[in-house]
C-alpha cells in the first residue's frame, strides 16, 4: 500500500500507528518500521509509539514486560528498548534507512517505510554499497505468504520522488467529491479555490480578499464555502483511477481534504490556504514547499532539457575501414584525446578526434572490466592509450592527452599516471559549478592532477550536440558496429539536464537511477582539449608531410613495356668505294636484293652475298 499525502493535515503517521496498534492486539506478527535515519526512528518511538502504547490499556498489558530487577515494570526496560518492542506473537523494530545492517537482520511479515523520499539512494559504504534499503528489507518478508508492505511520504522533486513512482505503479486512488447541483464528481485541487480579486487594465492585482475564499465546482461553477467544502469531503469516496492494477493500492490526498476548525487567526481553512499561497509564491523555495506540503504534488524544477538521444543516434555516420575491418580516422581529424571514467568493476573510455573549429569525431567507446585497484588491470588500459590509429594521410595518431577520473579511491589511478610520466596522462577530480577557467592544475603536491568545474563543459557540449550542420563545434559519431556508439551510449550522454531553479543553475540527472558515464567521459575529452590548446596549423603541416612509416598499402609495381618491334642493327664497316649500306627494313631484316640491272644469281652452297 502506498500513501502519497500532503504533510501534517490528514494524519498520515497516525494512520500508520493505528495499523500497528491494531496488529499488536488482533493479528500479532513481526514488524520492521524504517525511518530516514536512526535518530528519526528513536524520536518517533519516544514521542509517538511509546505514548500510544501507554495510553491504551490492552496494549500496555501486552507490550510491557517485567525486568529481572525488582520493581522494574516500565516500558522500555527488560525485553523492550526504545526501538525494539516485544509482545506475545511478535515484535516491532524501528531503524534508520541509513543503516541497513540493523534492519536486514530481522525477518518480518509487515514492513513499514515512512518518508521514503528522504531515504538515501543506496545504503552501505561507498566501496561496498548493499543496495536499496526498501528492497533489502522487503526481501526479509519473501517467505511469508501474507506479507504486507506500507510506503508513505510527502512527494519532493519530479523525476526523483520515490513515493511518486510507487504511487504511479498502484491503482492510484483519489478522494472524489460530488457536486450536489450538477451531480458531477471531481477531486478538489488548488485551481478550484478562488477568492475575490480586483485587477487593473494590465492584469495586476489592485485589491484582494483571501478571507472570502471559496471552492468552485469545475463543472457547473457553483460556489461552496469552507463549511460546505468539509461536508462534500465527508460524503466523498476513494475511486481507483487505474482499476486494472489489483495487487497495489495507492492513495493520494492533498491538504484541501482537511476538516475541522481552522488555525487560529483565520476565518476558514480556505482563508489559510490562500494567505499561505500568497506569502510563499514570491520565492522558488516557497512555491516548492507549497507544492509538496500542501498540494501533495512533486515540484518540477525549471530545466533546460538535454538533446534528444534518439535523434543523435539516428544521425550517425559510417567511417571508412581497411580491408581487415580496422577503423580509419576521418580525414579532417587533426588530434586525438582520450577520457577514462573509473567505476568499481570497470573503466569506460572514449577516444575523440578534434578538427578545425573544435569539430569533433567520436572514434571509439570502450569498456574494460576488472578491478581498477589492481596494478595489473592498468596494463590493459595502458595498451589502449598507446594504440595508434590510422589516418588517411598515411600517418598514425595516438591520443595526445589522456585524462582519468580518479573516483573515490584515487590511489591506484595516481600510481598509474605517475608511471606514465613524461607522457601526457593526468588524473582529474570533478566538482559541480560554472567557472570561466573551469580546468586548472591542482595547487597541492600532486602536479599530475587537474581540478574540473564540470557544469561549464556540459553546457558547451549540449549546445554543440544541438547543432545540425557539420562545421565548427559539430559532433560526429560513427555507425560502425565495433565503435560502441549504441542507444545506451547516447542515453548516458544526455542523462542530465540543466536545472535553472534553486540557489544557482546546475546539472542534475534526469532520473534518479540514470547512468551518465558517457557524459562524464566526454567531459574529460573536453578537458583534454582545454589543457592542450592545440595549434591545428602545425598538425595540418605534419599530416601533409611524408609519413615515416606509411601504413597505406603500396601500389603494385608498374609492368615493364614490351621490347620494340624494331631491332637496332650494329654498324657495318664499309670500305671506300663500296656500294651504299643496305636499307633497314621491318623485323631487322636486310634487303639483299641486287640493284636493278645486276645479274641474278641463285644462292646455294658456298654462295657469298656480295653485300
Amino acid at each position: 500500500m502506498t500513501l502519497m499525502f500532503c504533510s501534517q493535515f490528514l494524519g498520515k503517521s497516525s494512520l500508520i500507528e493505528g495499523i500497528l496498534a491494531w496488529q499488536i492486539d488482533q493479528d500479532p506478527s513481526a514488524v520492521v518500521v524504517v525511518h530516514p535515519t536512526a535518530e528519526n526512528a528513536q524520536i518517533w518511538s519516544k514521542n509517538r509509539l511509546t505514548p500510544l502504547i501507554e495510553s491504551i490499556p490492552v496494549l500496555r498489558r501486552l507490550v510491557s514486560r517485567k525486568n529481572t530487577q525488582v520493581g522494574a515494570d516500565k516500558l522500555g526496560s527488560g525485553f523492550n528498548t526504545l526501538t525494539h518492542k516485544v509482545y506475545p506473537g511478535g515484535w516491532i523494530v524501528a531503524g534508520g534507512a541509513n543503516s541497513a545492517a540493523q534492519l536486514t537482520a530481522h525477518t518480518a511479515r509487515l514492513t513499514v517505510f515512512d518518508e521514503v523520499d528522504r531515504y538515501p539512494e543506496m545504503v552501505g559504504k561507498k566501496d561496498h554499497e548493499e543496495g536499496d534499503v526498501i528492497v533489502l528489507v522487503e526481501q526479509r518478508s519473501a517467505r511469508f505468504t501474507n506479507a504486507f508492505s506500507i510506503r508513505t511520504s510527502t512527494p519532493t522533486v519530479t523525476g526523483f520522488s520515490r513515493i511518486e513512482k510507487e504511487y504511479e505503479r498502484s491503482d492510484m486512488r483519489k478522494w472524489f467529491v460530488k457536486c450536489p447541483k450538477c451531480k458531477q464528481s471531481f477531486v478538489i485541487q488548488w485551481l478550484h479555490i478562488k477568492w475575490p480579486r480586483e485587477l487593473d487594465g494590465s492584469g495586476n492585482v489592485i485589491d484582494e480578499d483571501p478571507s472570502a475564499a471559496y471552492l468552485e465546482c469545475p463543472c457547473c461553477r457553483r460556489h461552496f464555502s469552507d463549511l460546505q467544502r468539509q461536508e462534500l469531503v465527508r460524503r466523498g469516496r476513494w475511486i481507483a483511477t487505474k482499476p486494472k492494477v489489483k495487487s497495489r493500492r495507492g492513495y493520494w490526498a492533498n491538504a484541501f481534504l482537511v476538516i475541522g476548525p481552522p488555525k487560529s487567526g483565520y476565518t476558514s481553512w480556505l482563508h489559510y490556504f490562500v494567505d499561505r499561497y500568497l506569502a510563499e509564491q514570491a520565492t522558488t523555495k516557497g512555491l516548492r514547499e507549497w507544492q509538496n506540503l500542501v498540494c501533495g504534488e512533486s515540484y518540477e524544477l525549471e530545466t533546460d532539457p538535454p538533446p534528444d538521444f534518439l535523434e543523435l543516434h539516428g544521425r550517425r555516420e559510417q567511417y571508412a575501414e581497411t580491408d581487415e575491418g580496422e577503423l580509419i580516422l576521418p580525414e579532417r581529424v587533426l588530434m586525438l584525446s582520450c577520457g577514462i571514467d573509473v567505476q568499481r568493476d570497470r573503466v569506460e573510455m572514449e577516444v575523440v578526434g578534434w578538427g578545425l573549429g573544435d569539430e569533433t569525431w567520436g572514434i571509439e567507446y570502450r569498456v574494460i572490466r576488472g578491478n581498477p585497484q589492481l596494478p595489473a588491470f592498468w596494463t590493459h588500459v595502458d595498451q589502449y592509450i598507446i594504440r595508434q590509429w590510422k589516418h588517411p594521410s598515411g600517418h598514425r595518431l595516438s591520443p595526445y592527452y589522456t585524462l582519468i577520473d580518479t573516483g573515490d579511491k584515487p590511489g591506484a589511478m595516481y600510481a598509474f599516471v605517475r608511471k606514465c610520466a613524461p607522457r601526457l596522462v593526468f588524473a582529474t577530480k570533478g566538482y559541480a559549478g560554472f567557472a570561466p577557467n573551469w580546468c586548472n592544475r591542482s595547487g597541492g603536491s600532486n602536479q599530475r592532477l587537474f581540478i574540473l568545474k564540470v557544469d561549464t563543459p556540459k553546457e558547451t557540449l549540449y549546445s554543440n550536440l544541438r547543432l545540425t550542420e557539420p562545421g565548427p563545434g559539430y559532433c560526429h559519431f560513427p555507425s560502425n558496429s565495433n565503435c560502441g556508439y549504441d542507444e545506451t551510449y547516447f542515453s548516458q550522454l544526455t542523462a542530465e539536464r540543466l536545472v535553472l531553479g534553486g540557489a544557482s543553475p546546475h546539472f542534475a540527472l534526469r532520473a534518479q537511477h540514470a547512468r551518465n558515464e558517457a557524459l562524464d567521459v566526454r567531459v574529460l575529452n573536453l578537458a583534454c582539449r582545454e589543457i592542450a590548446d592545440p595549434d591545428y596549423s602545425k598538425a595540418q603541416a605534419w599530416l601533409a608531410s611524408a609519413p615515416l612509416n606509411d601504413w597505406r598499402p603500396k601500389p603494385p609495381p608498374v609492368p615493364s613495356e614490351p621490347p620494340s618491334a624494331q631491332v637496332e642493327v650494329p654498324p657495318i664497316l664499309i670500305r671506300p668505294g663500296a656500294p651504299p649500306k643496305p636499307e633497314i627494313v621491318a623485323a631487322g631484316k636486310i634487303n639483299n636484293s641486287p640493284p636493278p640491272g645486276a645479274p641474278r644469281r641463285i644462292p646455294g652452297t658456298g654462295y657469298c652475298n656480295p653485300w
